[in-house]
C-alpha cells in the first residue's frame, strides 16, 4: 500500500473546531495516525474511524445543542424573572409615588386651608382696625368740633372780658371825675363860707347842681 501523508495538526484543529476537547482530539489523531503509520488502516478501518468521527461530532453537536438551548432556556429564564422583578418594582415605585404624592396634595390642600384661614382672619382684623380707624377719626373730628366751639366760647369771653374791663375802666374814671367835682366844691363852699361878705355887694349863690354817681358797667349779653 502506498504511504499516506497525514497532517495531525490540521486533524487536531477541525477536531476542535466542531467541539472536540484538545485531549481527546489529540488522543484520536495520535490513534489515527499510529494506525495510518503501521499500514494497517484499510477502507473498512477508515469507514469505521469516519463513522466514529462522525458519531463524535454528532454527539458533539448534539451535547452543544442542548448545552446551548438549555442557556437560552435559563437566559429566558432569568430574563423573565429580571422582567417580573423589574415589572413588580416599577409596581411598587408607582404606588409609592402614588401614596407620596397622594399625601403631599392632601398636605398642600391642608396647608391651603390653613392659610385661607389666616387671610380670613387677617381680614376680619384688618377690618375691625379699619372700623376702629374710623370711629377714632369721628371721634377726632368730634373733638375738633369741641375744640373750635371752645375756641369760639374763649373769644367771646376774652371779648365780655375786654368789654368789662373798658366799662370798669369807665365806671372807675367817672367815679373818679365825680368825687373830685365834689371834692373841688365842697373846698370852695368852705372857701366862702370862712370868707366875709363885703356889706355892699350882695352875692346870690347859683343853684347847686345834683351830681350823680354813674351806675357800674354790665356785661353785655352773649
Amino acid at each position: 500500500m502506498a504511504g499516506i501523508t497525514f497532517d495531525t495538526l490540521k486533524y487536531t484543529k477541525r477536531l476542535k473546531e466542531v467541539g472536540i476537547p484538545e485531549l481527546q482530539a489529540e488522543v484520536q489523531v495520535e490513534i489515527l495516525a499510529e494506525v495510518l503509520a503501521e499500514r494497517l488502516a484499510s477502507k473498512n478501518d477508515l469507514s469505521l474511524v469516519e463513522m466514529g468521527l462522525r458519531q463524535t461530532i454528532k454527539e458533539v453537536e448534539t451535547g452543544l445543542r442542548q448545552n446551548i438551548k438549555e442557556v437560552e432556556t435559563g437566559l429566558r429564564q432569568n430574563i423573565k424573572d429580571v422582567e417580573t422583578e423589574l415589572k413588580q418594582n416599577i409596581k411598587d415605585v408607582e404606588t409609592g409615588l402614588k401614596q407620596g404624592i397622594k399625601e403631599l396634595e392632601v398636605k398642600m390642600n391642608q396647608g391651603f386651608k390653613e392659610v385661607d384661614i389666616k387671610f380670613e382672619t387677617l381680614r376680619t382684623d384688618l377690618s375691625r382696625t379699619d372700623a376702629k380707624v374710623e370711629t377714632l377719626r369721628t371721634e377726632l373730628s368730634k373733638t375738633d368740633a369741641k375744640v373750635e366751639i371752645l375756641r369760639t366760647e374763649l373769644s367771646r369771653t376774652d371779648a365780655r372780658i375786654v368789654a368789662t374791663k373798658v366799662d370798669t375802666i369807665k365806671w372807675t374814671a367817672g367815679m373818679f371825675v365825680a368825687q373830685t367835682a365834689l371834692i373841688i366844691g365842697a373846698m370852695f363852699a368852705m372857701m366862702k363860707l370862712t370868707q366875709p361878705s363885703p356889706p355892699a355887694i350882695q352875692y346870690i349863690a347859683p343853684p347847686a347842681k345834683e351830681l350823680r354817681t354813674p351806675a357800674p358797667p354790665t356785661a353785655p349779653v352773649p
